[in-house]
C-alpha cells in the first residue's frame, strides 16, 4: 500500500457452487480514523482477480 501503515486481509467465501474473493484493507492516512478499502470478485468474473493487486498497489495518501 505504497509504504502507508495498514492491515490487509484477503479471504474466499464459498456458498454452494459459488466462490467470491474478498479483500479489505484499513490504511492509516494520518487522520483520526483509517481509510477502509474493500473489493470483492465473484468466481464468475475471475479474470478480474489481477485487478485486486492494481487497486491495492495504487492506494496513496491524499496529496501524494
Amino acid at each position: 500500500m505504497n509504504g502507508l501503515p495498514g492491515q490487509l486481509a484477503a479471504y474466499e467465501i464459498t456458498s454452494g457452487d459459488s466462490k467470491t474473493t474478498m479483500v479489505v484493507a484499513a490504511v492509516s492516512t494520518g487522520a483520526d480514523l483509517p481509510s477502509i478499502v474493500y473489493m470483492s470478485v465473484p468466481d464468475s468474473k475471475k479474470e478480474l482477480l489481477p485487478d485486486i493487486n492494481t487497486v491495492f498497489k495504487s492506494i496513496r495518501a491524499a496529496g501524494q
